[in-house]
């Protein structure tokens, strides 16, 4: 009888946590620690947005156990940025778990098999798919999603990568660009549309690191007060040296979920 008590207590205890946890949550932005891949949570008191959903479900339902509180496990939008594995398929599990209202997706196309499998999965779920173009504005209650990225008119000569899905968040008091696996040549691209609307506190290294991204010119015009490279064990070489060179003779401290873990801004 007295463990059964002591059981209901912690119970209790237990469930009173989650629901001070939640009405007390405020504006945070997780890279998550997902390996080779990508996905940030951007959470607030009344809504969840995922960036992309790495390459493994297990992981990344794990790491959203974590910071989504009992009474409110839910994504509310989850936005895949391109069709490459390490970006959506920890959608497959996310969507029996955490299943979104919706799922916003580039405007490219993709006949890649794992990506038309997740879409049917999706639809068959009854989860609406939207496709945002590039001066899209998503407005919540605690930020501002401004979508720079795939241009519309062009779409048709883009690859994958070049038609990453890319976001500028604006909080009360931080900035974020989420930046997908874009190139070069799109980061010139960006430059050329945007110029200064591109700086912010935090980005998200495109690519992982890739040596074919994050341009001298690219960090110059950002200069984040912190670049993430959401990166894991893998065969690509990623991050290459001439990135993390390239970081720092911008004197642009970084972070690397690898070698550091996951990253929480509050």
């Amino acid at each position: 009888m007295r463990f059964l008590i002591f059981l209901l207590i912690l119970s209790n205890i237990f469930i009173w946590s989650e629901i001070t946890k939640a009405l007390n949550q405020k504006n945070e932005v997780s890279f998550l620690d997902v390996g080779q891949g990508t996905s940030v949570l951007l959470a607030e008191p009344k809504i969840s947005i995922l960036y992309d959903a790495g390459p493994n479900g297990l992981k990344l339902t794990k790491a959203l156990d974590r910071h989504l509180p009992l009474i409110r496990k839910k994504v509310d939008i989850l936005i895949l940025s391109h069709a490459d594995q390490d970006h959506y398929n920890g959608a497959f599990d996310l969507i029996n778990r955490f299943p979104p209202r919706i799922v916003v997706i580039s405007p490219k196309d993709s006949a890649e098999a794992g990506w038309q499998a997740l879409l049917q999965k999706i639809k068959a779920k009854n989860i609406a798919i939207i496709a945002l173009k590039t001066g899209s504005l998503v407005e919540t209650p605690g930020k501002k999603l401004f979508f720079l990225n795939p241009p519309i008119n062009q779409i048709n000569s883009l690859n994958d990568n070049q038609s990453s899905i890319v976001i500028k968040a604006i909080e009360p008091t931080s900035s974020f660009l989420l930046a997908g696996d874009i190139d070069k040549k799109t980061e010139f691209d960006l430059i050329k549309k945007y110029n200064r609307f591109l700086q912010v506190d935090y980005l998200l290294i495109p690519h992982h690191g890739s040596k074919y991204s994050s341009s001298d010119e690219f960090l110059k015009t950002i200069l984040p007060r912190l670049a993430v490279i959401q990166v894991g064990k893998n065969r690509y070489g990623h991050p290459n040296g001439e990135t993390i060179q390239r970081l720092k003779n911008n004197q642009i401290h970084f972070w690397r979920t690898d070698l550091q873990g996951e990253l929480t801004i509050r």
